[in-house]
């Protein structure tokens, strides 16, 4: 499905610093979508920004049993840095014990995908300087501390590319996210 890859980060959003905490709403079987994500953070570098260490400013997420989506916000002294996590099958990936790896790659239009954007720019809403998809992207998710929260931890490797020839290097970046997830 080409909604996973097509949601970049200069896409206009708005958000809310609190969850929307409605009632869960169960999409398959029992399978409970996820209400909203809280306690996130970013670490790591992403494009031209290294040594992230910051809790997240803002947070939104998105699920509707076929796609899910989660953005974590960092909001920095002179720019700001995102990563949008998109999940194609989040029946399958947003379970307590799930671990998977995941490549651009081995992206398939009919499976279940996990693709990480990490984007960089002048301001929250204005990721105009980086906004490039991982090429790995391994998803690690544990039961959280009340029954209807998940705790996901994501990382994610941007390999660097020969400018003249777009060759993959050896060398790479790499950045983790991690949240909770209500249910």
């Amino acid at each position: 499905m080409a909604a996973a890859l097509s949601t970049g980060c200069l896409q206009e959003r708005s958000y809310t610093n609190t969850p929307n905490v409605e009632p869960a709403m169960q999409v398959r079987g029992d399978y409970a979508a996820v209400r909203g994500a809280i306690d996130g953070h970013i670490r790591g570098d992403i494009g031209p920004v290294t040594g992230l260490n910051h809790d997240a400013s803002e947070m939104m997420a998105f699920d509707d049993g076929d796609y899910a989506s989660v953005e974590t916000v960092v909001e920095l002294q002179d720019r700001a840095t995102m990563t949008l996590l998109s999940i194609v099958g989040p029946t399958t990936v947003l379970r307590a014990g799930f671990r998977g790896n995941f490549s651009l790659e081995s992206y398939a239009s009919d499976a279940v995908n996990v693709t990480m954007l990490g984007c960089v720019g002048q301001e929250v809403d204005v990721y105009d300087e980086y906004d490039m998809p991982a090429d790995e992207v391994t998803v690690e998710v544990e039961q959280g501390e009340q029954p209807d929260e998940l705790d996901v931890s994501v990382a994610g490797i941007w390999h660097d590319h020969d400018a003249s020839t777009g060759e993959r290097l050896d060398t790479f970046r790499e950045a983790s996210t991690g949240f909770t997830l209500l249910r």
